[in-house]
């Protein structure tokens, strides 16, 4: 049979128990349905804007966007109405403005700072979502557990069986050219499999994240190993060497005694934000070898050192002001929208085609580039959430730090706070691990999650609480 920790009548549960401090503190029943749409088109993106191009409403993709913020609207008007708003979020409101004021005044422009404020807005959506991702939510969990099975069959599939009609097509969106579903150009046993998300980079994030969090608020052994396994499994088709690295080192943590999982994923973190720091400092210069090849050789890697690090910290060089970095939208998704008209170093321009894009290609260089020496202080945040806790942290908390230390050891080879999802997560675990982190280490002090909590109260009812 398949148990956890026992029930109240004793009656064994599939998933461990969790103590997220502020379940229920931000109920809204707007967000609480919106993850499960954002999710559900996430992982499904490419066959759904497929479908909306068939029907001519390719803009219709953004009604998922209009939901999650719609429901993030929602739970800030209620905190607002009680003069309780989520100090997270208010500090990150904060933050956004300054970034996006040193981005328009340095690009000229508002467009890029609005794209990039877009994927970061999902950070404290995730943080509004803490209490529902990492509670003990069967529901959810069931819904994962789903999506997990659609992205391992829907993988399987595409990698040795079909080719889905959506890969290389492209719509027009705002006046650019967005894709349905990337083409990586490859085929046969070399084939990227992303499923019926966009793209593989989106299907092994979605499949990591999602995995990770079932993976670790499973007690049971066996169920654990096969959602371990498909997780493992589905990225190994998508190829991303950085996704699978990072998955791999993880995953087997979650077979460690208890006691020795918060330790053992502290000393990941620290692992991963070392060699996300130093690899684009240190190696950018060097020459690499030649003449590699195949999905899983080293190319890519090669590139980031040859060319994307390097004219990305030239690009700092000629558009930054002096520590306080080029501003909100100053690389990335967002330089589409001005790659052509400013003065974008590159020695071999033809390379970024047919998009003009710097991707980074590391969450430190994507962060600093555009926040300066701010981006340290941010990345020291996170590693401080991390260490908050403690080695016997409940299980929360470890599902939290486990997304945690895979977001940053996949940020070594991608901007990964770009993609939304992954964003949402991490504004999710930081949450998590921080604002929860004063109980789990004994401070008798209510956390600030706590203090600040707002009961959901429907119109003419009671709350919880019982108060009017």
């Amino acid at each position: 049979m398949i148990a956890d920790a026992a029930s109240p009548k004793g009656i064994p549960r599939v998933f461990a128990p969790s103590d997220s401090t502020e379940a229920a503190s931000y109920d809204s029943p707007i967000l609480s349905f919106a993850i499960y749409v954002y999710l559900t088109l996430y992982l499904t993106e490419g066959l759904t804007r497929y479908l909306l191009l068939m029907v001519g409403a390719d803009s219709a993709i953004f009604v998922r966007d209009l939901l999650l913020f719609g429901g993030v609207i929602h739970v800030l008007a209620l905190q607002a109405i009680s003069g309780r708003v989520d100090r997270f979020v208010l500090a990150f409101a904060a933050l956004i403005v300054v970034h996006g004021m040193v981005g328009y005044l340095n690009l000229q422009s508002i467009i890029p700072v609005l794209v990039a404020t877009k994927a970061f807005a999902s950070i404290p959506a995730g943080a509004l979502l803490a209490s529902k991702l990492f509670a003990d939510n069967r529901r959810l969990r069931v819904f994962l557990i789903v999506l997990l099975v659609v992205g391992f069959v829907s993988a399987g599939l595409e990698k040795y069986f079909v080719d889905w009609p959506w890969i290389g097509l492209k719509v027009e969106l705002g006046g650019q050219q967005v894709e349905i579903g990337h083409d990586w150009q490859t085929g046969a046993s070399d084939k990227r499999a992303g499923g019926l998300a966009r793209s593989s980079i989106h299907l092994a994030a979605f499949m990591s994240l999602a995995g990770l969090l079932i993976y670790f608020g499973t007690r049971s052994l066996l169920p654990r190993l096969i959602v371990g396994a498909m997780t493992a499994t589905t990225i190994f088709w998508t190829t991303q060497k950085g996704a699978l690295l990072a998955a791999m080192a993880i995953l087997p943590v979650g077979l460690l005694p208890e006691r020795l999982r918060v330790p053992a994923l502290k000393l990941l973190l620290t692992v991963f934000v070392v060699l996300m720091i130093a690899l684009p400092l240190i190696l950018p210069g060097y020459v690499m070898p030649r003449g590699a090849s195949g999905i899983f050789s080293m190319a890519s890697f090669y590139d980031r050192i040859e060319r994307m690090w390097p004219d990305a910290w030239v690009w700092y060089s000629q558009k930054s002001i002096p520590l306080i970095g080029v501003g909100l939208g100053g690389i990335g998704v967002a330089m589409r929208f001005y790659s052509k008209d400013t003065a974008f170093y590159a020695p071999d321009i033809s390379s970024y085609e047919p998009y003009l894009i710097n991707a980074a290609d590391n969450m430190f260089v994507y962060l600093f580039v555009q926040f300066g020496v701010l981006a340290l202080f941010y990345i020291a945040f996170m590693v401080a959430a991390g260490y908050r806790q403690p080695s016997d942290a409940p299980t929360g908390a470890v599902q939290a730090l486990a997304i945690l230390v895979f977001i940053v050891g996949y940020g070594v080879a991608i901007g990964i706070v770009e993609d939304q999802v992954c964003a949402l997560f991490l504004g999710a675990s930081l949450h998590r691990l921080w604002f929860a982190g004063s109980k789990a280490n004994g401070d008798p002090r209510p956390s600030i999650a706590e203090k600040y909590a707002v009961p959901f109260v429907p119109l003419g009812g009671r709350s919880r609480s019982g108060l009017a």
